[in-house]
């Protein structure tokens, strides 16, 4: 990932689903937000107060969420809530809740209407991307500060309870032939291995049918979202996935169709206008979750995580060795009081390393620690073997290498030596950021350096070795 056209790394929060539904009461929560020093908040614009009658727009909610943020020094990346909502359609405004002939819903294998709009409606879809249009062309008008930096499409897509959609329009599709369009990107961009040459989804697909066929068009719903949208403002837009829980769970257990890591070949296929694939991640696996999403042609972004005390490890994580665009905990204005200190301690730290740290992602001179990733416990690290080993309930540390053994190490509940064989120490120092500027804290020598760690509150030491003759 290249920072180039980048302002900052988001250090965020998504706001619980209702928070920014009323200005008065999201104000409330304004003070613990700048406590926990982020600079962006994830948070929702609804559709069903957007467009509360078909044609007839209403931005004053909107406006004032925008407004707040602004006056407060937080930039927004705004959610749509819309046709999906953790897999159903409850954002959707009355008037395409209750007209389920023309807004037809998703149907199961024995004909019982679900919880969710079909992807398979095009008055559903052309409602949503109009609605989704206005909006974007109304944030462009009046956001001229440039509060808003990102979207959000839709959340969490896909069908629970069933794998795949069984209304009449989605059996015809999935009786017909597979989309040249799918194929001819499958063959050019990856190396699965399907039957191409089959007459229909499951000819082609074998077990994966299902939900490669419910991924396709809902990535094509999406892409139309996405395609009218950036048409009044472009800015970059995302979708993010409810994860598979285990390695043999079936599709619809999680929303088959969602971007999972299962299926991202078929979204960037089908969805070009949706700029990348964001993981939300409550899984323990954080490493392998990071290792399945970040990809040369999707950017490590993760807008909802667990606000627990494994936040700071995972963010930590994210930014080094996946040089993320952005970490985000739900619910953040609900973080307790323990582990909110130690990931405001956390932002501030990056926030006043910005600069260096993005220019480190660029010149590849940064790496990552987690306790839970083996592989980066014991690593050369720019010419020399650094060691880590967790000391708390999570661990985790950015490094970054300024020179010929000269480190800058954040860390939190770990502890970390070198291979005393091969090199020793010159000296550590304490010591902090403010505004890209280093300002020294202890120099540590004698026998403080050999039992090196990180407490609860991340730290930062700058380590000095040099080889042995």
């Amino acid at each position: 990932m290249v920072y180039e056209n980048v302002p900052f790394i988001v250090l965020g929060g998504e706001l619980h689903n209702s928070t920014a539904s009323n200005a008065e009461y999201f104000l409330t929560k304004i003070d613990r937000l700048k406590e926990l020093n982020c600079n962006t908040l994830i948070l929702p614009a609804y559709w069903e107060l957007v467009e509360p009658s078909e044609g007839v727009f209403a931005f004053g909610l909107v406006d004032e969420i925008i407004d707040i943020c602004r006056r407060n020094g937080f930039k927004v990346v705004m959610l749509w809530f819309a046709a999906w909502k953790n897999a159903y359609s409850t954002y959707v405004p009355e008037w395409v809740k209750t007209d389920s002939k023309r807004f037809f819903r998703a149907r199961s294998k024995d004909g019982r209407a679900q919880g969710t709009v079909s992807c398979f409606c095009d008055e559903v879809r052309d409602a949503d991307a109009r609605a989704f249009a206005a909006l974007m062309r109304h944030i462009k008008e009046t956001d001229k500060d440039k509060t808003v930096i990102m979207m959000q499409i839709e959340n969490e897509t896909g069908v629970l309870g069933m794998r795949r959609d069984y209304c009449p329009a989605a059996n015809e599709r999935f009786e017909g032939g597979v989309a040249g369009e799918l194929i001819e990107y499958l063959r050019a961009n990856t190396s699965m291995k399907y039957n191409y040459g089959g007459e229909n989804w499951s000819s082609v697909f074998n077990e994966m049918a299902d939900e490669v066929f419910m991924s396709y068009h809902t990535a094509k719903f999406v892409e139309e979202i996405a395609k009218r949208g950036k048409a009044e403002y472009d800015i970059p837009m995302y979708v993010n996935a409810w994860l598979v829980q285990f390695e043999n769970q079936a599709p619809g257990d999680y929303p088959s169709g969602g971007p999972t890591h299962r299926v991202i070949d078929i979204w960037r296929a089908a969805a070009p206008h949706v700029d990348f694939i964001a993981p939300d991640i409550y899984l323990d696996d954080f490493p392998k979750v990071c290792g399945q999403y970040a990809r040369a042609d999707n950017p490590l972004f993760i807008p909802e995580a667990r606000r627990d005390r494994t936040a700071v490890a995972n963010l930590l994580y994210a930014i080094g060795k996946y040089k993320a665009l952005g970490f985000a905990p739900f619910g953040i204005e609900s973080t307790e009081k323990e582990s909110g200190e130690a990931l405001s301690q956390a932002y501030s730290i990056i926030s006043n390393m910005m600069e260096i740290i993005k220019e480190s992602c660029q010149s590849d001179r940064i790496t990552g620690v987690h306790w839970l990733d083996k592989n980066s416990l014991s690593q050369n690290v720019g010419g020399f073997w650094l060691r880590f080993e967790k000391t708390g309930e999570s661990g985790g540390a950015i490094v970054i290498v300024e020179d010929v053994g000269k480190y800058t190490i954040i860390g939190q509940n770990m502890k970390y030596s070198i291979d005393y064989d091969e090199a020793e120490y010159i000296h550590i120092r304490e010591g902090r950021y403010a505004d890209g500027k280093w300002i020294d804290g202890r120099r540590l020598n004698g026998d403080e350096m050999y039992v090196l760690r990180f407490g609860d509150i991340p730290e930062i030491h700058r380590v000095y070795i040099h080889k042995k003759d």
